[in-house]
Parts: structure tokens; sequence; C-alpha cells
């Protein structure tokens, strides 16, 4: 009554009133049947509020009875599945997270791996220059000098 907005008072509306047609016609089609045959029939559905404003995830059970005397009788019971579907979407984000994660690591990794190829011959190119700025400096004393600049440019 609560999850269907009704009050103490009110009569029960029909089944129609508050199951999608899907769900009514597959208790129709294969619902009845099965329960009389396995003693239970199931499905997810949605319950609509009466207001029409709100609609609540549920587990159909539709029980088969049998009374003392023989006569049978059918349950319909609705099991509220909010919480269940609250975690599945909040498990779904924390998937989304983690995969934003995994790839914002990845991109990491790529840059990392990128400037380390890029650093390598890059210090080479400094080491060379530096060395040949201190043979000009030293060609006044040194005869060979212009010939280490020449093999340093030539490096670079």
């Amino acid at each position: 009554r609560r999850t269907l907005k009704l009050g103490e008072q009110s009569a029960m509306p029909s089944l129609g009133e508050f199951l999608a047609a899907d769900v009514l016609a597959a208790l129709q089609r294969e619902g009845w049947s099965r329960a009389e045959r396995d003693g239970r029939w199931s499905i997810e559905a949605r319950l609509q509020a009466l207001d029409g404003a709100t609609s609540v995830p549920v587990s159909l059970m539709l029980l088969a009875h049998r009374s003392a005397s023989g006569e049978r009788f059918y349950s319909l019971v609705a099991h509220d599945q909010t919480e269940r579907e609250l975690r599945e979407a909040q498990q779904r984000h924390h998937q989304d997270e983690l995969a934003h994660t995994a790839r914002l690591v990845t991109l990491g990794e790529l840059a990392s791996g990128i400037a380390h190829e890029m650093n390598q011959p890059l210090a080479a190119v400094v080491n060379y220059a530096s060395a040949s700025q201190r043979y000009l400096q030293a060609l006044d004393s040194n005869p060979q000098a212009v010939e280490r600049v020449a093999q340093g440019l030539e490096r670079i």
C-alpha cells in the first residue's frame, strides 16, 4: 500500500493498474501455468504507483498453493529491488571511474616513455655541445681542439 501510495481504506486496484502491459501479458501467457506446474514463477518488473509519478523496481513471484481440502490459490509477492538497483548503479559508476583511472595510468606511462626516449638523444646533444664549447675555449693552448670541435658538431 505504501509503495503504490494507497490509503488504508482504499480498495486494492487490479493488476493492470500498477503493472506494465508486457508484464501482465507474461503473467497471463506463462505465469499461471508455470506456477501451477512448478509451484512458482518469477519476473523482474516495475510497479507503477497509482499517482503515475513513481515506479519501483520489483521482483515479482507468483506462488501456487494448495489448501488441505485441495483447493488451489495463488500469492503474488513483490520484493522491492530499489536497493539492488541503486547498488548496481553505484557499481557501474565505480567501474567507469576505475576504467577512467586505468586509461589515465596508461596515458601517464606512455608520456613517461616518450619523455625518456626524447631525453636520451637530447642529453647526448647537450654533452657534445658542452664539450665543443670547452674545446673552443682551449683553442689557444690545444691545437687539436679544432678537430674535437668539428667531431662534436658532426655527432650533434
